[in-house]
């Protein structure tokens, strides 16, 4: 890794944060986020993320020397092109967001995938400092990760190694987004959660999943929207069974594919983040730990580490300047 100050960008769906990064020091030295307001389309939100790019270039005195931009999605690695961004609205694909960025900037751009970008950060300064081979899995919105080796992030032809969010854990399970069926992110994400725990109360199930969501100021009404993975959380934290059953399927459903990269891959550390992954935690580290010792006979798991990120809020953005360092042109 070239020693230089850098610009990383994390591209999400409600906000954008930056953070200008010493490589050298490996230290953050001056963070800012912006509101992401993704409906308004790509032409407004390159105009934000430029915009914030350029006050962070502006504040390191003419020393940055690149910008990386972590997207909730796929890229052209080629052309700095978008693909496909399934999380936020608008149309994404082919938008040059790479070259657009660069121009308005000044700096020389390279997109990396976000959840990889989260990855490559823990692997660097995080929770796998030092480790020479690192697993990491994001859950959120959608289930993302990536594979470090030998600090390298196993990057694959175009930029897509790493989708761990796609690998099969039920053969005919439930139809992804991706297309395929029985995806872990089919199950594992936000979404997946409140939208299980909210057929449970349409279904009549006793729970006090419908409580949670019943608005006293209105009359008791029950609003299904409010229904979250924090909100299914609390209810298991109480003791109800139906929102315990949906966090032990959930943490099982993970567990099951941090075993297949166990064995796949023989890491030193896995790493779980992500906001799903923060708000059932408490549900989710000792199930998977268990259903990984339950599942892997192959791989020798003693000198395997399940761990939590060290940098969950901003290595998102420290990944994407770390790989601006190397790759920005």
């Amino acid at each position: 890794m070239r020693l230089m100050i850098t610009i990383g960008i994390d591209l999400g769906g409600t906000y954008i944060k930056g953070t200008l990064f010493d490589s050298a020091t490996l230290e953050a030295i001056k963070s800012e986020t912006r509101e992401t307001i993704a409906r308004e389309g790509p032409e407004a939100l390159i105009g934000r993320i430029a915009e914030l790019a350029t006050g962070l270039r502006n504040a390191s005195g003419g020393r940055a020397k690149g910008v990386g931009i972590g997207v909730p999605g796929m890229y052209d690695p080629a052309t700095g092109c978008t693909r496909f961004l399934p999380n936020l609205p608008t149309q994404w694909r082919g938008v040059p967001l790479g070259p657009e960025v660069k121009k308005a900037v000044g700096l020389p751009t390279a997109l990396i995938n976000d959840a990889r970008a989260f990855v490559l950060a823990e692997a660097r300064i995080g929770a796998g400092k030092g480790r020479d081979r690192v697993v990491g899995m994001t859950l959120g919105t959608g289930v993302g990760g990536g594979v470090v080796i030998g600090g390298k992030l196993l990057f694959g032809h175009d930029g897509s190694a790493g989708e761990v969010g796609h690998q099969i854990i039920e053969m005919h399970g439930e139809r992804c987004g991706c297309g395929s069926r029985g995806c872990l992110e089919a199950y594992a994400t936000g979404s997946a959660i409140a939208a299980r725990a909210i057929r449970a109360v349409l279904q009549g199930q006793s729970t006090q999943l419908r409580d949670l969501c019943t608005l006293a100021e209105e009359g008791g009404r029950v609003d299904l929207s409010r229904m979250t993975p924090e909100t299914v959380a609390q209810a298991a934290d109480a003791g109800d069974d139906v929102a315990c059953v949906i966090l032990e399927d959930v943490s099982f459903r993970v567990g099951i594919g941090v075993a297949n990269l166990i064995t796949l891959f023989s890491p030193d550390v896995v790493i779980i983040g992500g906001g799903v992954a923060k708000a059932i935690e408490r549900w989710l580290y000792p199930v998977v730990q268990r259903t990984v010792k339950e599942r892997c006979h192959v791989t020798p798991l003693e000198p395997v580490k399940i761990s939590i990120p060290e940098h969950a809020a901003d290595a998102g953005a420290i990944g994407a300047a770390l790989w601006a360092a190397e790759h920005a042109q």
